[in-house]
């Protein structure tokens, strides 16, 4: 586009979370979970989202992005069997970093830093904020991948907690430390000439 100028992108999406999971589980003895700890929200969701990527010519391997969702929660109207009204709270997040890539003995490696911010509203129960819910975080995202082979990636990421700020008392996350490994499966087109 345009109006960032070269080697760069935009992407836009809209999109829904349909309310298939259950949110009426009840514990050993017969009580309702809360609606937490279900794992559905019994509840349509509307979702947005935006993506922007720019490189730079004097570093063409590096790459500046953010990504920014939007996620508009709908209303339980069934919560604790029919008699009140569940909206969990609407969710801003976004994730903006720098990303580069490079050769080292042979092998491609993909640093990145990322910024990650997100907000969520307070929960409402009968159309009343519910106390000990909704905040804002942010984390600082350091990342590695690993190209070991052409078709093996092994990623490496730690999540570090920098700020939060949440509306009485609940719990929050910490440090996390995340890996994988990702195959990618050969794809060749393999036509057959009768």
């Amino acid at each position: 586009p345009e109006a960032l100028g070269s080697k760069s992108g935009i992407n836009l999406g809209l999109g829904a979370k349909a309310p298939l999971g259950k949110s009426d589980l009840t514990n050993e003895n017969g009580i309702l979970l809360t609606a937490d700890l279900q794992p559905g929200s019994g509840a349509w969701d509307a979702l947005g989202w935006l993506s922007l990527s720019k490189a730079f010519d004097f570093r063409p391997s590096a790459t500046f992005s953010g990504n920014f969702i939007y996620r508009l929660t709908g209303i339980n109207n069934s919560y604790l069997n029919n008699t009140s009204s569940y909206e969990f709270g609407d969710v801003f997040q976004a994730n903006v970093g720098y990303t580069d890539q490079f050769l080292l003995f042979n092998t491609v490696f993909n640093p990145g830093l990322i910024f990650k911010y997100r907000k969520a509203s307070v929960d409402k129960i009968n159309n009343s904020n519910l106390p000990n819910t909704g905040g804002e975080w942010v984390f600082i995202r350091p990342e590695l991948s690993v190209h070991i082979i052409s078709n093996i990636l092994v990623t490496l990421r730690m999540e570090l907690p920098i700020y939060s700020y949440v509306d009485g008392t609940q719990l929050t996350p910490t440090t996390r430390f995340i890996a994988g490994v990702y195959f990618k499966l050969n794809n060749k087109n393999n036509t057959i000439n009768l």
